[in-house]
């Protein structure tokens, strides 16, 4: 044992050592030019990946839209291709890459292009007809990014370098000229290349070999020292557990190994509680560390429980009660302190770091019953009173409340007294770990977790309530305010708006709405822009979008009334009360001559509802300025003199709020009302704010205590599973067992059918009608664009800035972006072009849309595509005029129900898990029930064969039915009776032959005596007739012998009597334990032996029994133990009192010379014995007397080792 053990430790120990080793080649800040390297040969193998590729698919012919197909899985991988000639482009694979027809045709011959949406390794394969532009994408590179959209490499590995055209100035660049290639390109360390991190390093932290290789040292390292020090005593295992501990805090100190720490569970992004608590990673950490202190702590629970002090039992409930306060309070701080989502009614908003969090639950819960349990045992070992223990628990429940105020909350304590006296009341079983108990202290600490995450949850989430409706009732952008006053500086100097104020006719309305695309976009999409100029004689030139206002004045007023400056002095807030957000920008543009103003531009912003369909201006907003809360699950109005202003979500608002009574200082009331809970927020006297939130299902209040019960269980099992592996003996699965996994397991196979069955069905249907829903909106827009369209021959390039202004028109009327290609599948209009000028996506039309319209002329072509990591369902149909000819493509991407979908299945994963969780949960208590129930007759009928006895009155089976189990309880009762029968005959011939024997002794006894009483009386009445001077001498030596040999016949007399048990017994209720520590301190008096008393039991252990005879055989037991140590050995007996399920169990043991071999089975015969006195019925009178009293009698020895007499007495019930 001890040699593989360190065999381990040292193998992980060496393997630490290698972790260290590679960190330190690996993880070198001066890495740049192996970095450099790795990069060139990641850019020569996509090189000749996209040769293989082009041979593959182009087969030396020129591919066209027909092999669309083809190309598919190329584009997954980062593979593309254009066909074109010195006239045309005929074929493009992929609608992702932002290159226009010039720049296939004529962009330079270079290896490394850089497009507006990342970086791309080109080559063209000349063809007999046409030429192949192939590009292979090494890496996406926006010019911002959003969840959408992020700037990583393409495969596994993520270079942390930085890829720029030759005439940027970056430091501690490199200029490389990639062979056979006219191309530069600078390369230099990225941003985040800091001191100790790899300038290469896998796209996902868990691909890194230093964090397995690390993990597996530490298992091994752990195992190792766990086998050499935690099983030895306490000392070695407290050391053992330091080092640990030692070895915790320099890790956490010095961050290593980084390869860890790289890891996201060790980021604050989602939990932050202290500087010794700063990740998630680092708290769950600790509480393995802290567990496996407790487990050892609870694996020396006998020793610690006979420490000698005062009050021991006392000073370790303080301890369980503090450790139980501070592991009460981390938990709260793990709600508190993170942004973790532990509410399971959003799936999709649920993250491995949720159920860590679980885990670390139901881990600190593990920590504080193994804690208690050891302050139980020596409770019961020093015989605490329980009135102590609970007037402690409340000494120091009081105590931490008035004077520990540091906690800043009173919950701690109380739940830990809470937990404490429910898990004193669960100790006081008769089986300290039966299936009852152990079901009672997981359901226990289920609901305690359940109440503080709910409680907790609650208390986040009304703050976050309470901070949302401050913002509603602001009606305030602040982003909006920044971007404006960002802007502002080109609006005033734009030269383009100069030209146009400069004559003093009228603007046309399409530069102007040039002038607002062209400044207000992204972002401002959420906003109803309305531009309005005037010139210096404040003559109205143009206004968009609404009636025509004469007189800037009007706006001058406005903004002197109700406007509120920003930090912009152009831009003011104007607070209408109306509940939408509205602002108002008055910008004087200046002359180049000093002083003079060519015109006022007032510019008007009114917030408009953007439907969640919508889905490009999401994927145009940059995530430095995105503020979004999702509001999807809430409900608000806003009220100004008790008037609602306007609303928002599921829930009906009236039109009048009378109940706007507020405490003094209190602006926010909560209220339950239509299972909603509402919260009241009077921003002023005059402005409510009302936010609604649904009430929890007792489905979703009850998932936490699910959960927490489902990994507690997997922990229990695998606990019990650790423990039988230790023992592959008795590792058979019992039928019990089988029973209660059949159970569980048809459950959850149901679960697991009924889940995917469902989803599919969901996934289907919610499919087919998002195209229904998309067809019938794509055809409401063909047509109107077809009645706009109807009297042209062919789109007109002068009337695409018209064009784009109608699509932005219909856009908002239905709610979707549009997009109109030409025949060739150009784009020719857009209802939002920033995302084809960013270059997110082709002016190219889909190719597989283009096949299905152009070449097998179908009306309609619905499938998925893909910008960035954004996937939306893109609806096409041709667009014809009056004389039915094809003019345009319409096409339509339809964002719109993939959230829908989302949420539908989020919200039927988590009704059926949650379901399913408590079933199983239910399922496994009922399983372990029903099967106790099943097996109840088997495991009777084993008891009942267990316990069959010749010579005794074996009980037979009352069974009620005609089943199975009847027909076999049936057979047991005949052969219950037909043995009692063979038993009688057997015991008749036993008894006369011993009593044969038992004759056959007692005359060979009572002989002994009378030979010298004979010879006595023959000598003395010799003595008589020869009148021996001596005969009164005589006389008195006659007498003392004639009485010692009558007091041996009386003694030959009492044992046969005892024997025959002539005494009637005197049943009543004896207590063992104090009994046994009676017995043990009479005999621990004598100097040479040392007796020892040992029991895990607390109170009293009641069987029924006569109290003295009892008591002669526990004398008779200890008196021959000490009769078997051989002379000038010191003894050693040691007597135990335990319980099974039935009986108790006194176990009596000596390190004397064992019973022989051959000796053994004649042990508890009544006349055998090994001594050359008595009748040898000492251990006979044992049995009968136990067996008397319901119990039983066995025993155990080894030659030269000692044996050991185990006595079973009956429960009392």
């Amino acid at each position: 044992m001890k040699r593989p053990a360190l065999l381990l430790l040292v193998t992980g120990m060496l393997m630490l050592l290698a972790t260290a080793i590679y960190q330190n080649v690996a993880y070198d800040k001066h890495t740049f030019a192996y970095s450099l390297e790795a990069f060139k040969q990641f850019a020569s193998n996509r090189s000749q990946t996209l040769d293989l590729e082009t041979k593959r698919l182009s087969d030396s012919t020129c591919p066209d839209f027909s092999q669309t197909d083809r190309f598919k899985s190329a584009a997954a991988n980062g593979l593309f291709w254009f066909v074109y000639t010195s006239e045309d482009i005929l074929f493009w694979s992929s609608n992702e890459v932002p290159l226009t027809s010039d720049m296939i045709r004529n962009k330079p011959d270079t290896l490394i292009w850089k497009l507006k949406n990342g970086w791309y390794l080109a080559k063209r394969y000349p063809s007999k007809n046409c030429t192949i532009l192939g590009l292979a994408l090494l890496r996406n590179e926006y010019s911002y990014q959003n969840e959408y959209l992020e700037n990583d490499w393409y495969g596994s590995n993520n270079f942390l370098l930085d890829l720029h055209l030759p005439g940027d100035k970056v430091p501690r660049q490199i200029i490389w000229r990639e062979p056979l290639s006219a191309n530069l390109m600078a390369i230099s360390p990225a941003d985040t290349d800091q001191p100790g991190l790899p300038l290469i390093k896998s796209a996902s932290a868990t691909d890194n070999p230093a964090l397995w290789l690390f993990l597996a040292g530490c298992l091994l390292f752990f195992v190792g020292g766990h086998r050499l020090w935690a099983k030895k005593k306490p000392l070695y295992a407290g050391i053992w557990w330091l080092t640990l501990l030692a070895a915790r805090i320099c890790s956490f100190i010095y961050q290593t190994p980084i390869a860890l720490y790289d890891l996201p569970l060790f980021s604050p992004n989602d939990y932050a509680a202290s500087d010794w608590l700063p990740t998630l990673g680092d708290l769950l950490v600790n509480v393995i560390l802290a567990l496996y202190g407790c487990m050892l702590f609870f694996k020396h629970r006998e020793r610690i429980a006979r420490i000698r002090l005062k009050h021991s039992a006392l000073l370790l409930l303080c301890l369980n009660y503090f450790f139980t306060v501070f592991t009460l309070n981390n938990l709260r701080g793990l709600i508190i302190h993170s942004s973790i989502s532990l509410d399971f009614s959003d799936i999709f908003n649920i993250s491995s770091s949720s159920f860590i969090a679980f885990l670390i639950f139901v881990l600190c819960f593990a920590a504080i019953f193994l804690i208690s349990e050891v302050f139980r045992i020596s409770a019961g070992y020093n015989k605490t009173p329980i009135y102590l223990s609970l007037a402690t628990i409340a000494a120091l429940t009081i105590a931490g409340i008035i004077f520990i105020p540091f906690i800043g909350d009173v919950e701690p304590y109380i739940l830990a007294a809470f937990l404490l006296i429910c898990l004193l009341a669960l100790g006081k079983t008769k089986v300290p770990y039966s299936h009852t108990r152990i079901i009672s202290m997981m359901a226990l600490f289920a609901l305690t977790g359940n109440y503080l995450i709910l409680h907790e949850t609650s208390n986040r989430e009304l703050e976050k309530r309470k901070l949302l409706a401050a913002k509603i009732s602001a009606e305030r952008d602040p982003i909006a305010e920044s971007l404006f006053h960002e802007i502002e500086g080109q609006l005033l100097s734009d030269t383009l708006l100069k030209s146009y104020l400069r004559p003093t006719t009228i603007i046309p309305p399409g530069q102007v709405r040039d002038l607002a695309q062209l400044y207000f976009n992204g972002y401002w999409e959420k906003y109803n822009i309305v531009v309005n100029v005037f010139g210096t004689d404040e003559c109205p030139l143009t206004n968009l979008y609404t009636t025509p206002i004469s007189d800037p004045l009007i706006f001058d007023r406005q903004i002197d009334s109700i406007g509120i400056p920003t930090q912009s002095h152009h831009f003011f807030y104007m607070d209408k009360g109306s509940g939408r957000i509205s602002y108002m920008a008055r910008l004087q543009i200046p002359d180049t001559t000093p002083n003079q103003v060519l015109g006022t531009l007032y510019i008007e912003f009114l917030s408009r509802y953007t439907p969640e369909e919508i889905g490009y201006p999401e994927l145009l907003l940059d995530q430095m300025v995105s503020s979004k809360t999702d509001m999807s699950n809430y409900s608000y109005a806003r009220y100004r003199e008790g008037n609602l202003v306007s609303h928002f979500g599921t829930y009906s608002y009236p039109f009048q709020n009378n109940n706007n009574t507020f405490a003094a200082e209190q602006p926010f009331r909560l209220e339950h009302k239509g299972g909603f809970e509402h919260l009241f927020y009077q921003a002023s006297p005059h402005s409510t704010v009302v936010l609604s939130l649904p009430e929890r299902s007792l489905i979703a209040l009850l998932s936490p205590f699910s959960y927490l019960m489902l990994i507690s269980g997997i922990l229990v099992l695998l606990t019990i599973l650790l423990i039988e592996l230790q023992t592959p003996s008795t590792l058979a699965l019992s039928f019990k067992l089988k029973i209660q996994f059949f159970i569980i397991g048809i459950l959850l196979i149901a679960l697991f059918m009924v889940s995917v069955g469902t989803l599919v069905f969901l996934t289907k249907n919610n499919i087919s009608k998002n195209q229904q829903a998309l067809s019938e909106k794509i055809h409401s827009v063909l047509v109107e664009t077809e009645y706009n369209l109807a009297r042209d021959e062919q789109l007109n390039p002068f009337k695409a800035n018209d064009l784009g202004y109608l699509l932005t028109k219909q856009a908002n009327i239905f709610f979707a972006d549009i997009n109109l290609f030409d025949p060739s599948g150009q784009l020719f209009a857009s209802s939002r072009p920033k995302i084809f000028e960013e270059g997110l996506m082709s002016k190219k039309m889909h190719p597989a849309a283009l096949f299905e319209m152009k070449f097998k002329q179908n009306t309609e072509f619905i499938h998925e595509e893909k910008t960035g990591k954004l996937k939306y369902l893109s609806a096409y149909v041709p667009v014809r005029n009056n004389e039915n000819k094809l003019i345009a493509y319409l096409n339509l991407p339809y964002f719109a129900r993939q959230s829908e979908l989302k949420r539908e299945i989020s919200v039927f994963l988590v009704t059926i898990i949650n379901i399913y969780v408590l079933l199983i949960v239910l399922v496994v208590i009922a399983a372990i029930f029903l099967s106790n129930r099943i097996t109840e007759p088997l495991r009777l009928i084993q008891e009942r064969l267990g316990r069959i006895r010749l010579g005794r009155q074996n009980e037979i089976i009352a069974w009620k039915g005609n089943d199975e189990i009847a027909s076999l309880i049936g057979e047991y009762n005949r052969m219950v009776a037909e043995l009692a029968e063979s038993a009688e005959k057997l015991a008749r011939s036993e008894r006369e032959s011993a009593w044969r024997e038992m004759a056959k002794q007692v005359a060979h006894e009572i002989k002994n005596p009378l030979t010298p009483i004979k010879l006595s009386i023959q000598h003395l009445n010799r003595a008589w007739h020869d009148n021996a001077p001596d005969f009164e001498q005589r006389l008195d030596r006659f007498a003392k012998t004639l009485i010692e040999q009558i007091d041996t016949l009386s003694h030959i007399a009492t044992e046969f009597s005892n024997f025959a048990q002539m005494p009637r017994m005197v049943i009543e209720q004896v207590d063992l334990h104090e009994m046994l520590h009676n017995v043990v301190d009479f005999f621990s008096k004598d100097n040479n032996i040392e007796c020892e008393f040992t029991t895990t039991e607390t109170g009293k252990c009641l069987t029924l029994s006569d109290r003295e005879q009892l008591l002669r055989v526990f004398n008779n037991l200890i008196r021959n133990a000490i009769q078997s140590i051989p002379e000038g050995n010191k003894g050693l007996i040691q007597v135990s009192l335990t319980h099974n399920e039935k009986a108790w169990v006194i176990a009596v043991s000596d390190n004397g010379s064992g019973i022989p071999l051959e000796i053994r089975e004649k042990i508890f015969y009544p006349n055998f014995t090994t001594r050359t006195g008595g009748m040898g019925l000492g251990l006979a009178l044992v049995k009968s007397i136990i067996e008397s009293s319901g119990g039983s009698v066995e025993f155990s020895t080894a030659l030269n080792q000692g044996s050991t007499f185990y006595v079973y007495l009956p429960l009392i019930k």
